[in-house]
């Protein structure tokens, strides 16, 4: 294995891609039992407690890359090309896969020529999940921007003053897609999460963690503590908020556009991120590693496993037990899958 200490990204990336697992199969449990209250209850609390999982991913991704380009500038030509490979060309086999596999799993509507396939194809509509990778793609198509901030940011004042108005500007967005835009009038605007602007705040975060790292990590093993208090408080919040709604639960009620998640998304990020500053063993710290080498090929993987557990688990177990059992064997299939594909790539390519 490869000894290299892991860092924030690492453990972000893990975090996240091992949450994102669970959203489907919940979403598959909150359809096949809409009068069990139980498990209606159980799904609701389950979703908001996984519901950090594109945030985290975000903010790992900037920290990360932003991390290693300060210690090794590259163009952003070469960068590309590394993205291609690591990033654009699984997720188009992934997505070609769905469609192929599994063209029930489309979303927003089936598809009625070759336009609306195509469409679908590149919004993230292929599968549940894949909507992830049209909003998470853009940061990295524009990551010179991140770069430039770099350079704002060195400075601590500056930094302090974007982190704020990129905490605020967030803010401002999420009230106004709560109120203007998440309508019952207005569900064609799926399409705002696809956007990175939806998200921008965890990638200005990230990027301005890197640069600062040796301030952030000690601000993270000092305040973690409040990370988890905070944490609790918004979940706390979440919950009631979506227990206001009527059963079953409604999935879009648990959104990212609220100030709530939002506490609670970056409380989930400094109690991840005071975890990573404060474990010591090389092993764990290795093996994080290495997981988030393939994070992304799992979370890709993750519903092509699932779709069949949930079919096969439901028939045998009540609905927590079936959610709980789907869970663990799709996170064992989509890790191990990932790391067989990438050392099949890898021997290919050699």
């Amino acid at each position: 294995m490869n000894e290299s200490r892991a860092d924030l990204g690492d453990y972000l990336k893990v975090f996240a891609s091992t949450a994102v697992i669970m959203q489907p199969i919940i979403a598959w449990g909150i359809q096949a039992y809409p009068q069990d209250q139980a498990f209606q209850i159980f799904a609701g609390m389950t979703i908001n407690l996984v519901k950090f999982t594109a945030p985290a991913f975000i903010y790992g991704i900037l920290f990360s890359t932003t991390r290693q380009w300060l210690k090794q500038p590259i163009s952003y030509r070469t960068y590309l090309k590394r993205s291609w490979w690591q990033l654009f060309l699984p997720t188009i086999i992934w997505t070609l896969l769905y469609m192929l596999v599994y063209p029930g799993l489309v979303q927003h509507g089936g598809y009625g020529n070759w336009w609306s396939y195509l469409s679908k194809f590149v919004n993230g509509n292929a599968a549940p999940h894949l909507w992830y990778n049209t909003m998470m793609l853009q940061f990295v198509i524009f990551m010179p921007v991140f770069w430039s901030l770099t350079r704002f940011g060195k400075p601590a004042k500056r930094a302090f003053w974007l982190g704020n108005s990129s905490l605020l500007f967030q803010l401002v967005w999420y009230v106004v897609c709560s109120v203007l835009i998440f309508t019952p009038a207005n569900k064609q605007f799926y399409w705002v999460d696809r956007l990175g602007v939806s998200f921008l705040v965890y990638g200005v975060l990230g990027t301005l963690s890197a640069v600062h790292w040796e301030t952030i990590r000690k601000l993270f093993a000092k305040y973690w503590l409040i990370s988890f208090m905070a944490a609790i408080i918004a979940y706390y919040l979440t919950n009631g908020e979506l227990a206001c709604r009527h059963f079953p639960v409604a999935i879009q009620a648990a959104s990212y556009y609220k100030p709530s998640m939002m506490l609670y998304d970056l409380a989930v990020i400094g109690i991840i991120g005071a975890l990573a500053v404060n474990v010591k063993s090389p092993k764990i710290n290795a093996l994080v590693h290495n997981l988030s080498g393939i994070a992304y090929l799992a979370y890709l993987s993750n519903v092509f496993w699932s779709r069949y557990l949930w079919e096969l688990l439901q028939q045998y177990f009540i609905p927590q037990a079936a959610v709980i059992l789907c869970y663990l064997a799709s996170w064992v299939l989509s890790f191990l899958s990932a790391y067989l594909t990438k050392k099949a790539a890898k021997r290919i390519r050699s």
